[in-house]
């Protein structure tokens, strides 16, 4: 949601950039998923939530920098991608 908001301060009558904010939240997940299910199998499930938890709240803390002083599709774009490749190595780990 925050980044449907800033997409909207940023690009505000955008359909094309906001297209490609779904299809970077998406396009994660089609490759990131088997990453965690082998990262899953390799190291423990533990250390690897511990990890990539941390990883994403740096990666959340980067919105801020984005929206006060960026105002840049290309930096929003890499915080959204970023943020969908953790939560798509998450999720096997999870399970």
């Amino acid at each position: 949601m925050a980044s449907i908001v800033s997409l909207k301060t940023i690009s505000p009558n955008s359909q094309t950039a906001l297209a490609t904010l779904f299809i970077l939240r998406l396009l994660p997940s089609v490759f990131a998923s088997t990453l965690g299910g082998v990262i899953a199998d390799i190291f423990d499930p533990r250390h690897g939530m511990i990890v990539l938890d941390i990883s994403g709240a740096f990666v959340v803390m980067l919105y801020v920098p984005v929206v006060a002083y960026g105002k840049s599709l290309p930096m929003l774009y890499t915080v959204v991608f970023l943020q969908a490749f953790i939560a798509a190595l998450y999720e096997p780990i999870r399970r």
